[in-house]
């Protein structure tokens, strides 16, 4: 089955596809989308979110909940992405695809399998390399709307980018040894 959302994070610009149709979304809802797309997790702390998204910004707790959780859902199909009392938030996992994460799960899956590559380990790599089209979100992270986030996510974008580039270039290396 066809995730029905497919977010790519190894462009310039986050490209998101939502059950067939390409989406624009504000900027804090996007870095929300691009974070826990990102993470590859299923459950995250409202609280670690906010403090990424918002900083100490003063009403940050009430203007994620209102506005970025509550349009994120909006965007995203029916039971997607839920919030309990408990200060935790949910992502259905099955229903979304990350290039970044598909890179980087089979980049290291085949750079951990051997040290030397056979036929079909250079076929996977050129395949899994194909996924990497440029740096993780370049333009995003030095202008438009990343201009107004957070330290935290910034650093955030910035590790997550140094992270995937190593992977790339480890990769590469490895193919053309």
């Amino acid at each position: 089955m066809t995730p029905s959302v497919q977010v790519c994070l190894l462009r310039r610009h986050p490209e998101i596809t939502i059950e067939g149709e390409k989406r624009k979304l504000d900027w804090q809802v996007m870095n929300l989308l691009i974070l826990i797309a990102d993470q590859g997790e299923s459950e995250y702390l409202r609280d670690d979110l906010i403090r990424t998204l918002y900083g100490a910004t003063p009403n940050a707790r009430d203007s994620f909940r209102r506005k970025t959780l509550y349009e994120l859902r909006r965007q995203l199909p029916h039971d997607m992405l839920e919030a309990d009392r408990n200060d935790l938030v949910y992502l259905r996992r099955e229903a979304i695809w990350v290039d970044s994460l598909e890179f980087a799960e089979r980049a290291n899956a085949l750079l951990n399998r051997s040290l030397t590559f056979n036929e079909a380990d250079f076929i996977a790599a050129q395949d899994i390399l194909a996924l990497y089209e440029e740096p993780f979100l370049l333009d995003y992270a030095v202008g438009g709307a990343a201009q107004r986030d957070t330290p935290q996510f910034s650093a955030w974008m910035r590790d997550r980018r140094q992270e995937l580039a190593s992977l790339y270039h480890q990769l590469l290396d490895r193919v053309t040894r």
